[in-house]
């Protein structure tokens, strides 16, 4: 099956392996282009339209909240520092999954922040 990526591209370079098929949301589409937000990927992913199957663009089925499966690749010119989305394909509603979290106490020690979390640790020796 389609499975996200790992980690975002801005100003990182690409996480995933060029042309790994994955799925996505479209959240923001413009005339011609649009972003995905991608399950396990923190950036949105950018796609222009002529990456959209032929049906699925003149059908108009690509706008926000459409369920696409695409294939990471090389940006070109300004975008060549980054993966964008190429060959999408509209799939049905329900697709594309994301990880739900489960209501449950969890308790513990938070060592290490996930990456672009600014927010600053309490001394643990503090307590």
């Amino acid at each position: 099956g389609f499975r996200g990526g790992g980690g975002g591209y801005r100003d990182r370079g690409p996480q995933w392996p060029e042309g790994v098929p994955t799925r996505g949301i479209v959240i923001t589409m413009r005339e011609e282009f649009g972003f995905l937000r991608v399950p396990g990927v923190s950036d949105d992913v950018f796609f222009h339209i002529s990456e959209v199957a032929a049906d699925d663009a003149d059908s108009g089925a690509v706008g926000r909240g459409a369920e696409v499966a695409f294939t990471p690749k090389q940006g070109r010119g300004r975008a060549s520092d980054k993966m964008v989305a190429g060959d999408l394909q509209v799939l049905p509603k329900g697709s594309v999954k994301f990880s739900e979290l489960l209501p449950a106490l969890r308790t513990g020690v938070v060592k290490s922040l996930p990456n672009g979390f600014r927010e600053e640790l309490p001394d643990a020796a503090a307590d």
